[in-house]
């Protein structure tokens, strides 16, 4: 049959079975399990016919997107189970001449039989599909290689303990592990058979112990070669999903050649370097690991990150941004590394002084990284805390003037807060830039998250007239934020409103609102372009 024969096929099946009422309470009518039955089958026919015309040539392999899709309308759970299709799913995996028919089963076993049911795995496992998805690893097609990798990975880490007595008796694993390691295999090969070895040992402790000793392995190649590229970074971040593994990579000495390569400056390692940096913090906060047990007390990653903010002619703008990105990612993962962060105060000094660097560019990732770590305290009570006591008069006494604020050791938070709210209505006032405007109400609405932000936001001289205006704003983000703003103050701080503000001021706040969604502010759209600003 043609590729459009094909497509005619599973058109009329789309439509879901007649609904019909059930005799009884739990029941299904006979007329309603004849339909069901039907269009199992009438399904079960099309994907015959899909797989057929892969395997014989009828059906081009460069659609294979196309087929996938036509194919996974009508592959559901009760179809690949069926006694017809199940004879068909090895046979499949077994292609070697033909990665459309592989691509195409495996896609349907990672839709179909990848949830969180250990039916699903005992399924594989019944059909004899394992060996064939374990040797699917190695394959030179990429597709096919990231689909039995998403698998078995995704399999370890549900079901650790199933998947942990299957490969410890596959001598299809045990081929693959040997791939891995030889010396005569190619590049391309190692590198994706370690980054799975890597995947599925950051899935579960189990499984990292199972793997332990092939993991050192491959680490110990990369140490000797001084080979911490890219991709090898993409490796390690793999496995920092378990203490174990975690804890590993700090004996094998991978952590102290990460701080190696920072310190030496090469350019080509520092980006995917300081990256990893990023992920460790996450982790670490992740898996709760003490200050002992971190790696930026161990090591002076928070340090070297400061090193990198400051002018210098040997250092790129985006190494600097990098650094902003890791600095603010480390602060934000938990109070603990937040507290190591502070206790740098160079970092934080050249950090802060970013706020006004000449570069346009690194003064608005600055302010935006800032904004950032407020709201991740925002979700954080702990967090919060250690905000407050130190980066916050840190940062407030960095961007006083000395001729207008009076900061010392009687200074208060509303004190703090009434300097940062002053500084960012000096940039808004003296910029029309518009993204150093959207960073600026980035830091406002952070700022809005805080209850004890509030008290002191609302009442800085100016501030209703500027947020409800607006014809201070060129541009419709700008406008945007404001609006999300507004919406902050009234929906979460609406009674301290009321008591604080004038009547007439609250007045003005719900009028904006009201006018502002009238004309189609604040709609799905915009306000999805507000978030996506955020994350930048």
């Amino acid at each position: 049959e043609t590729q459009t024969g094909h497509t005619q096929g599973y058109q009329g099946y789309q439509q879901p079975p007649p609904k019909m009422a059930a005799t009884q309470e739990g029941s299904v009518p006979t007329g309603q399990r004849r339909d069901q039955s039907s269009l199992v089958q009438q399904r079960v026919e099309v994907l015959l016919r899909f797989l057929n015309g892969l395997a014989s040539g009828e059906l081009d392999y460069a659609h294979f997107e196309d087929h996938c899709s036509a194919v996974l309308r009508v592959a559901t759970r009760e179809v690949i189970r069926h006694n017809a299709v199940v004879p068909y799913l090895p046979r499949g995996l077994a292609a070697e001449k033909n990665p459309g028919v592989t691509r195409l089963v495996l896609k349907v076993i990672h839709v179909h039989a990848c949830s969180d049911d250990l039916q699903d795995f005992e399924f594989i496992q019944s059909t004899q599909l394992w060996p064939l998805i374990i040797q699917r690893v190695s394959y030179d097609d990429l597709g096919v290689h990231q689909l039995a990798n998403d698998i078995l990975v995704h399999h370890g880490r549900i079901h650790p303990k199933e998947t942990l007595e299957l490969l410890s008796n596959s001598a299809e694993f045990a081929a693959l592990i040997s791939s891995a390691l030889a010396a005569k295999a190619s590049s391309t090969l190692r590198l994706r058979l370690c980054s799975f070895l890597c995947a599925l040992g950051g899935t579960s402790e189990q499984l990292f112990e199972f793997l332990r000793d092939t993991l050192q392995q491959v680490l110990g190649q990369w140490k000797a070669s001084r080979n911490l590229d890219h991709q090898a970074f993409i490796c390690l971040s793999l496995l920092l999903g378990s203490r174990a593994s975690l804890l590993f990579l700090h004996e094998q000495g991978i952590i102290g050649a990460v701080q190696s390569l920072i310190a030496e400056r090469d350019v080509l390692m520092l980006g995917p370097a300081i990256e990893f940096l990023s992920e460790l913090a996450v982790a670490e906060a992740k898996l709760s690991l003490s200050q002992e047990e971190s790696a930026f007390e161990r090591y002076p990653f928070v340090e070297l990150l400061g090193a990198m903010l400051p002018d210098d002619p040997e250092l790129f703008d985006w190494i600097r941004t990098a650094a902003l990105a890791a600095l603010e990612a480390v602060a934000s993962a938990s109070p603990l590394h937040l507290r190591l962060v502070c206790a740098h105060e160079s970092t934080l000094q050249a950090f802060f002084a970013l706020w006004s660097h000449s570069s346009v560019d690194l003064r608005i990732c600055c302010i935006r990284r800032t904004a950032q770590l407020f709201e991740a305290a925002a979700l954080s009570d702990a967090l919060a805390t250690e905000l407050t006591q130190s980066f916050l008069p840190m940062l407030a006494r960095a961007l006083a003037n000395p001729e207008v604020d009076a900061l010392d050791s009687e200074s208060t938070l509303d004190d703090y807060v009434e300097v940062l709210s002053g500084r960012l209505f000096d940039m808004l006032e003296n910029n029309r830039m518009q993204d150093y405007r959207v960073a600026c109400f980035h830091m406002m609405s952070a700022l809005v998250e805080h209850g004890w932000a509030v008290r002191t936001l609302i009442v800085f001289p100016g501030f209703v007239e500027f947020i409800t205006n607006p014809r201070t704003e060129e541009s419709l983000v700008g406008r945007e934020w404001k609006y999300a703003i507004i919406q902050r103050l009234l929906v979460v701080h609406q009674d301290y409103l009321t008591s604080t503000l004038e009547e007439a001021e609250v007045h003005n706040l719900n009028v904006f609102l009201k006018k502002y969604s009238a004309s189609g502010g604040g709609s799905r759209e915009t306000t999805v372009l507000v978030a996506d600003q955020s994350r930048q």
